[in-house]
């Protein structure tokens, strides 16, 4: 049976029992997946000081390979749609660690993930130019770390209900 969309996910970080998307900043992949169509599945919302000031939010997530034989070659990711706020900006970066291995990047336990982990380039991949993932995942779990920064601008405007659309994809034998 070939590969299917269900057979690729997004997993949180911080280890294999890690359920919050607060602690999903460095480590481990962890059996919780990213919650879909959720407000608040991946950042916090942002409260009016930190719209006055600004922040900048970092989480680790992994793109994995579910299928049981079939490994996903070629596997690229991009941002597929960027945030409808004019006040802030959505970013992705590889993991340095190798394809099929955990993150090695240690954050400091800040209770929001505002730490910028070193060795990241982050960049804004758009569908007609995806990130490349720089090697196939292996079946059945196959993985690689994803980082994603969300800056929110100083003097941000309220918005709700504001998203942003990360996708992946690849190429199966079969």
């Amino acid at each position: 049976m070939p590969i299917v969309a269900s057979d690729i996910q997004w997993r949180l970080s911080g280890g294999a029992a890690n359920t919050s998307t607060t602690l999903s900043r460095q480590g481990a992949i962890s059996s919780t997946a990213v919650t879909d169509n959720t407000l608040d599945n991946l950042f916090p919302t942002v409260t009016g000081p930190q719209a006055t000031t600004g922040v900048t939010h970092y989480r680790l997530i992994y793109l994995r390979n579910n299928h049981a034989t079939i490994p996903l070659t070629s596997p690229s990711v991009w941002i597929d749609q960027v945030t409808a706020s004019t006040s802030d900006e959505i970013a992705i970066g590889l993991d340095p660690a190798a394809v099929g291995s955990d993150s090695s990047i240690t954050t400091s336990e800040d209770a929001n993930g505002t730490s910028t982990p070193a060795g990241v380039t982050f960049t804004t991949p758009l569908v007609g130019s995806p990130l490349s993932v720089g090697g196939d995942l292996a079946a059945n779990g196959g993985k690689k770390g994803i980082w994603i920064r969300r800056i929110v601008n100083a003097g941000a405007s309220a918005y709700n209900d504001n998203n942003a659309v990360i996708k992946a994809n690849g190429q199966t034998t079969a």
